[in-house]
């Protein structure tokens, strides 16, 4: 259903979702639309993407949210852990 989207293995054996053929993670890209209020081309032209791989990566959130959210939380729990 998501032919952009391929699962990558982290440093933590974390299975994480990424946009195929970048390695760049999905939840960067959620990050920038959600946190940082860019838009899809905004997004794309910071990272050198077309416009239509940014889009699937957001439709791919909006079908995964919950497990992009942990991702999201793992990682800013990691962070607080070693800011102390």
């Amino acid at each position: 259903a998501f032919p952009q989207i391929a699962y990558r293995r982290g440093a933590a054996g974390i299975p994480t979702p990424v946009l195929r053929g970048t390695g760049l993670r999905v939840q960067t890209i959620v990050v920038a639309h959600e946190q940082w209020g860019m838009s899809a081309t905004e997004i794309a032209a910071e990272y050198d993407l077309p416009v239509a791989q940014v889009e699937a990566a957001l439709t791919f959130f909006a079908a995964h949210r919950a497990e992009i959210e942990t991702h999201l939380e793992r990682e800013a729990r990691l962070a607080a852990d070693v800011n102390g």
